[in-house]
């Protein structure tokens, strides 16, 4: 990104044409200041400030910080509606989406409410961890099994540590070739 701020123009004088140029257009390198990849608002007035003298080199320049996180906080109606809604069944996270708030919130609201949060279902019975590990024995890879199986590779991989299936290697360079 490239900006070009113009300093001075005509005589030294800012905003003042030198004779047949336009103000818009640039006399000199030396009549532009070129300021490189800044991003924030005030990195580029401060660094414009030193660059032009209105701040001087012991004066103390804020640096750009990031905005505030914007805090949500919920009426006591509303807690009410996500306990309710969450003891009919729906999830932590699509109470966080929709309230736009994050999903520890919502939890620390049903804890101060007293409600037990629920076990998320197993998502394989150990017969289908039986069958995706004789699958996997016979050559497929733990992609097409958790595909086959409609789970994801991480449920699939904790599924089979946890009955001791032995999960080989990925393909490839050995992962230990950085140490």
């Amino acid at each position: 990104m490239l900006i070009c701020v113009p300093v001075t123009t005509g005589k030294g004088r800012p905003g003042v044409p030198d004779g047949n140029r336009p103000t818009d257009q640039p006399r000199s390198t030396g009549s532009r200041v070129e300021v490189l990849a800044l991003l924030a608002k005030h990195e580029l007035r401060a660094v414009l400030e030193q660059v032009v003298g209105r701040a001087s080199e012991d004066e103390h320049v804020p640096t750009a910080r990031r905005p505030r996180q914007q805090q949500r906080r919920l009426a006591p109606e509303q807690i009410d509606e996500v306990v309710a809604r969450y003891i009919d069944g729906e999830s932590i996270d699509c109470l966080a989406r929709e309230y736009r708030i994050n999903r520890t919130t919502v939890i620390s609201h049903l804890e101060r409410r007293g409600v037990e949060r629920r076990q998320n279902p197993r998502k394989m019975t150990d017969a289908k961890v039986q069958a995706a590990a004789s699958r996997y024995a016979s050559g497929s890879s733990l992609a097409m099994v958790a595909t086959e199986f409609q789970v994801c590779e991480r449920t699939l991989r904790r599924e089979f540590e946890s009955a001791g299936v032995a999960i080989r290697p990925r393909p490839g360079p050995p992962h230990d070739f950085l140490h």
